[in-house]
């Protein structure tokens, strides 16, 4: 592993059971210790930083799909309820219309009465 930090073997000289450095060459070790280090330590943060924003992410898109879920309930529900006021009128007035009339009149009405009020009250739906 040393040789491959130094290419220079002036730098180190082995001994028996220690290896011997020059000057500032302990320093230049501990430096790159620290520098390795410290990328270590980054990457960490990055994958910490990383799982933290996708969980807040994907918590946030939960609250909005839920809400969003909730307001297109609220809206058909409340579609729903003039769809009926609307069936309401309708027969109501063709109730009015055919009060009284012929047969033949009320199957000519039948097909005049419900475009008479799906323009007047709005579509339903």
């Amino acid at each position: 592993m040393v040789p491959s930090i130094f290419q220079d073997q002036d730098k180190y000289q082995f001994g028996k059971t220690k290896i011997f450095f020059r000057a500032g060459q302990v320093a230049y070790l501990e430096k790159l210790r620290s520098d390795r280090l410290r990328a270590c330590g980054i990457m960490i943060q990055k994958h910490i930083r990383g799982w933290l924003a996708k969980n807040r992410y994907q918590k946030i898109r939960r609250t909005v799909l839920l809400v969003q879920t909730r307001a297109r309930g609220m809206l058909a529900r409340r579609c729903v309820c003039v769809c009926v006021a609307c069936v309401c009128a309708c027969a109501c007035v063709q109730k009015r219309d055919r009060r009284g009339a012929p047969e033949s009149v009320i199957k000519k009405a039948k097909f005049g009465s419900v475009p008479l009020m799906s323009t007047r009250f709005g579509k339903c739906c």
